[in-house]
């Protein structure tokens, strides 16, 4: 209506952009630990959190598999000054910030997490999205998808009324794992293995071979 989106609008609104920022960070870090502990990242070395935010999930990530070196990658409005103050040392010393658009360009990683990024763009955007982490993804990587899907039995209300929200927001919507799967196969990966977590969200794990 106004002619500008709502990521537009939060760069020249620094309130509305930080209590935007604290919220999403707070969301995450209602099912941070489950998508952490659900997944297994044995044989992975670097994860890439895509549009991670202050990084509630990135640090959940780091702290439960100290093997792994972490970036969290956002708009430049989005990121943190450093680590959260409640990362640990371990956590603080592998941790890194790059600022950038996901339209563009991703850190190189064998690891990416977007977790409920796609479900605020159109199907053509979110092959856009998937497209640039396969460009940048190790031989044999990995881009982790967490988001509701609106198939899971048990979680249709929340799948249901996010979806009305992202339509009404963003412009983008909740899909079920097939419509996930469109997407994958439109951007180069393989269908996904989806991982049940203990939270509302799935963890969906997109290859590009199997």
């Amino acid at each position: 209506m106004h002619g500008e989106d709502v990521w537009t609008y939060r760069a020249s609104h620094a309130r509305a952009n930080a209590v935007f920022n604290d919220t999403m960070a707070a969301l995450t870090s209602r099912v941070a630990t489950a998508v952490a502990s659900s997944y297994d990242f044995t044989g992975l070395t670097s994860v890439v959190d895509v549009g991670g935010g202050l990084g509630a999930l990135l640090e959940a990530v780091l702290a439960g598999h100290e093997h792994l070196d972490g970036t969290v990658f956002d708009l430049p409005q989005a990121l943190p000054a450093g680590p959260p103050s409640t990362a640990s040392e371990s956590v603080a010393s592998r941790w890194s910030v790059a600022a950038g658009s996901f339209f563009d360009a991703v850190p190189p990683a064998d690891a990416y997490l977007l977790k409920k990024v796609l479900h605020d763009w159109s199907d053509t955007k979110c092959v856009e999205i998937l497209r640039t982490c396969r460009r940048s993804l190790a031989p044999g990587g990995v881009v982790l998808v967490v988001e509701l899907v609106l198939d899971r039995p048990g979680h249709e209300l929340e799948s249901a009324l996010s979806d009305l929200n992202m339509l009404v927001l963003p412009g983008g919507r909740e899909r079920t794992a097939a419509e996930f799967d469109a997407l994958f196969v439109a951007a180069g990966f393989e269908p996904a293995r989806l991982v049940e977590t203990d939270a509302d969200v799935v963890i969906l794990e997109a290859r590009t071979d199997r």
